[in-house]
């Protein structure tokens, strides 16, 4: 047991790097353009406007409009977990990146999970199909077909086609598998993403802990997200246990930042 050599760095750059690699929340998000200290600031930009080109007439140039928004960090998690040897730990990249991997992704479902609630949370009723009352029926002859009335509602809000995804449980995509418009040649990566199969040009992303009776589109410009490490993970000698601790704080949180990107279907299976 040796603190003596114990690098932060190491262990705040494997901390971060795994929860990207395990987690969604970044790629349904936009990040912040600015950090200040314990804020950050969003850019929403605004619609801009054409005008009718007449030959030899004087045009106008018009400044692209953007409204700030600005979020403090509202949520903090700590991971506190204990090791044999700090020193010995590290000097293995392997043995590093197994340590901080299961916290990582860990932070990552929950942290996901929040923000796909608050998502749902966000939705205008119009932009729904069905109530957590009145549910729609899904099953393998229809549930492909749920997933393009979701993208044409999406498409009738002007909701941009890049940058869309589709959230959904394994069990639905256990449904989709059985249409034979959906292809099979595809591959699961860490944080959930579907490589190698669209539908109506959303990406798929697909988790043990996404909502079971929701299938979630959304755009990634509709909602402002952002984490940090509050200060570098510390290394202490634990008093109680035989063996060394290594604890942190990350502070995050986001907001919403375009009203119409969002669409949700309230299910149940027949």
């Amino acid at each position: 047991m040796s603190l003596e050599n114990y690098k932060a760095t190491l262990w705040e750059a494997s901390i971060i790097e795994n929860f990207h690699d395990s987690s969604f929340v970044g790629i349904i998000t936009t990040p912040p353009v600015e950090l200040k200290g314990e804020k950050v600031i969003f850019n929403r930009i605004q619609p801009g406007a054409w005008k009718s080109y007449v030959s030899g007439a004087k045009i106008t140039w018009d400044e692209v409009a953007t409204t700030k928004v600005e979020m403090t960090f509202p949520e903090q998690k700590y991971f506190a977990f204990m090791v044999d040897d700090v020193d010995k730990v590290q000097l293995k990249g392997d043995v590093l990146n197994a340590v901080t991997k299961e916290q990582s992704a860990v932070l990552g479902e929950e942290v996901d999970q929040e923000v796909v609630s608050y998502i749902v949370a966000n939705t205008p009723v119009a932009n729904t199909i069905g109530t957590a009352l009145a549910q729609e029926l899904v099953n393998k002859t229809n549930a492909y077909d749920m997933l393009v009335d979701l993208n044409t509602k999406a498409n009738k809000l002007k909701v941009p086609v890049t940058g869309r995804y589709f959230i959904i449980s394994p069990d639905y995509l256990a449904l989709i598998e059985k249409d034979p418009r959906f292809t099979l040649q595809y591959s699961i990566l860490a944080n959930g993403i579907v490589e190698g199969a669209t539908i109506s040009g959303a990406t798929l992303i697909v988790k043990a802990d996404n909502p079971v009776d929701k299938v979630i589109l959304t755009h990634a410009s509709g909602t402002g997200y952002a984490m940090q490490l509050s200060g570098s993970p510390e290394a202490v000698r634990l008093i109680d246990y035989i063996g060394d601790g290594v604890r942190g704080i990350v502070s995050y949180g986001y907001t919403k930042l375009r009203d119409e990107s969002s669409c949700v279907a309230f299910i149940k299976y027949s």
